[in-house]
């Protein structure tokens, strides 16, 4: 299946409790939205699954159930997830809004020190761990899903 390639423009839509503000990037089956989730006053990340993806019921159910899976966990070097679900058939993950710059973008500018280099490995690493003790996988580990905090510290999207 081919998946749908175009970000439908959402800002100003409100959507599992949260007024979208902008798109903060797209790929694999889903939008990131910037967004204000309402009831907390509190930026978030939201991912809404693809209009393409969401026409196959398993997609949609695969989607939730990881997003629901991924919530179970806490580790500083995993996004945390607030809330999952459907709304005016948009099918969404509330998270933490992670600051900083993936690794893909980093790596843009030039190698990377063997410290930060080894510092990112471990980050990535330890939150790897917690998710396979908890038998999750991450399936899609790359830089662009790796985010480089102000602090130096690493989460996984």
């Amino acid at each position: 299946m081919a998946k749908d390639t175009t970000s439908p423009d959402l800002r100003g839509k409100r959507i599992g409790g949260c007024e979208i503000i902008d798109i903060i990037g797209a790929g694999g089956m889903g939008t990131v939205y910037l967004a204000n989730q309402l009831a907390l006053n509190k930026k978030v990340a939201l991912k809404i699954l693809d209009a393409g993806w969401a026409t196959e019921p398993r997609n949609v159910e695969n989607f939730l159930r990881e997003a629901r899976l991924a919530a179970k966990l806490e580790d500083e070097h995993i996004v945390a997830i607030y809330d999952v679900g459907t709304d005016q058939g948009f099918n969404y993950i509330v998270m933490q809004l992670a600051k900083g710059e993936t690794l893909k973008d980093r790596l843009r500018r030039g190698a990377l020190e063997l410290e930060e280099a080894l510092a990112h490995i471990e980050g990535a690493a330890r939150g790897l761990s917690v998710a396979h003790h908890h038998n999750i996988t991450h399936r899609d580990i790359k830089p662009a899903n790796l985010m480089v905090g102000e602090d130096g510290i690493v989460k996984i999207l």
